[in-house]
C-alpha cells in the first residue's frame, strides 16, 4: 500500500495521463484491499495535497477514495489518515472541460449536497453519534454548495472560459464533501452507482438520470413525512430561488421532484437526460432492471430520507426506464 510507495519513494502514485480512467496504482490496491492492521500504512502516508482537475467528486475535501473491481462495481475505500492537508482549488484547470462533462461532474456535487441534507437526523445522532451542532455544520455546507450550483453551473457549462463560475463550482464540490461527511449518501447515488457499473456511462450522468425516478418513489410512500417532507419542501424553493429566471430555464414545479427535473432539464443541450428509457428498451419486464435493483439495494449508499430496498429499486429502475 502507502507504505511501499513511501519505502520505494514513488513520487507519482496515480498515472495522469491515462485515458482510461484507472489511475490508482498496484501499491494503492493494496491498501485498498488490506483487511489487517492499517498502523503501518498509516504511518507511512505523506502528506496528501489535492488538486482538483473537475468540479464533482469532492475527493480534495473527503477521507475517501473510489476504484472498480473486473465487473465494473464501483468499491469505496478511506481513512482519516486520507484526508488532504491542503486543497488547491485553480479554475484554470478546469477550463477545457467540455460541456458534457462539466454539467455532469457539477450533478454530482449537487447531489453529495443533496442527499446529505436528506438524511435522516435520528439515523445520524443513534448510528454515528453525531451532536446537532455537527449535523447543522454539515447541513450548512450542503445548503450553500447548492446554491452555488443553482447559480454558477449554467454559466460555465455556457462559457467555460468564466473563472468565477469554475472556482465557484470547484468550492461547490468541496462543500458537497463536507456536507456528506453526514451520512453515506442515498438511492440516487446507489441507482447511479448500479447504472454505471451495468452501462459504462459517466457517474455524472448516471445521477442525472436516477435522481427524478428516486425522488419521486420517495416522495410517494406514505413514510415520507415529517423531517423528510419538511427538508423538501426547502430544497424545493432553493431550486426555485436559485435558478436562473430566464425564459429558456424550464418552470419549476411544487414537489420536489419537480424541482429537480426542471433543474436537471436545463443541461438537456449538453447531452444530460433524465430517466433511461434509451439505455433498457425493454422496460419493466426487461433483465436489466432485476440487475440493476439487486446491484442498488447491496450499494453501500442507503442513507435515504426513507428506507429503499430491492423492490423499492425495482421500481425506481421501472419508473427511468418508461422515462
Amino acid at each position: 500500500g502507502m507504505a511501499l510507495v513511501a519505502k520505494k519513494r514513488i513520487d507519482q502514485t496515480f498515472d495522469l495521463k491515462g485515458s482510461t480512467g484507472d489511475f490508482v496504482s498496484n501499491e494503492c490496491r493494496g491498501f485498498a484491499s488490506y483487511a489487517g492492521n492499517t498502523k503501518g500504512f498509516v504511518e507511512a502516508i505523506p502528506p496528501v495535497c489535492a488538486v482538483p482537475t473537475t468540479s464533482g467528486t469532492g475527493s480534495d475535501g473527503g477521507k475517501s477514495a473510489v476504484i472498480c473491481d473486473p465487473s465494473g462495481v464501483k468499491v469505496v475505500f478511506g481513512h482519516p489518515a486520507l484526508m488532504p492537508k491542503l486543497a488547491a482549488l485553480d479554475p484554470n484547470l478546469t477550463v477545457k472541460l467540455p460541456p458534457h462533462l462539466t454539467a455532469g461532474t457539477g450533478i454530482d456535487a449537487f447531489f453529495h449536497s443533496f442527499e446529505a441534507y436528506m438524511v435522516p437526523t435520528d439515523i445520524m445522532t443513534t448510528r454515528d453519534g453525531m451532536t446537532m451542532a455537527e449535523i447543522e455544520y454539515c447541513d450548512g455546507f450542503a445548503l450553500k454548495g447548492m446554491e452555488l450550483v443553482c447559480r454558477s453551473l449554467d454559466r460555465a457549462v455556457e462559457d467555460g472560459a468564466d473563472m468565477e463560475s469554475r472556482l465557484r463550482m470547484q468550492i461547490a464540490a468541496l462543500y458537497g464533501a463536507k456536507a456528506f461527511r453526514k451520512g453515506d449518501l442515498g438511492g440516487v447515488h446507489a441507482s447511479a452507482h448500479a447504472l454505471g457499473a451495468v452501462f459504462h456511462r459517466h457517474h455524472g450522468e448516471c445521477i442525472a438520470r436516477m435522481a427524478v425516478p428516486v425522488i419521486e418513489h420517495s416522495e410517494s410512500r406514505q413514510d415520507f413525512d415529517g423531517e423528510a417532507k419538511e427538508r423538501a419542501g426547502a430544497l424545493a424553493e432553493l431550486i426555485s430561488t436559485f435558478s436562473p429566471t430566464s425564459s429558456a430555464s424550464p418552470s419549476h414545479g411544487t414537489s420536489l421532484s419537480q424541482n429537480v427535473n426542471g433543474f436537471l432539464k436545463r443541461f438537456e443541450s449538453s447531452g444530460i437526460v433524465v430517466g433511461c428509457k434509451d439505455l433498457v428498451p425493454e422496460g419493466a419486464e426487461g433483465k436489466d432492471v432485476e440487475v440493476l435493483a439487486e446491484l442498488a439495494a447491496n450499494d453501500g449508499c442507503q442513507t435515504n430520507p426513507v428506507p429503499l430496498d430491492k423492490t423499492d429499486y425495482h421500481q425506481i429502475f421501472a419508473r427511468a426506464a418508461s422515462m
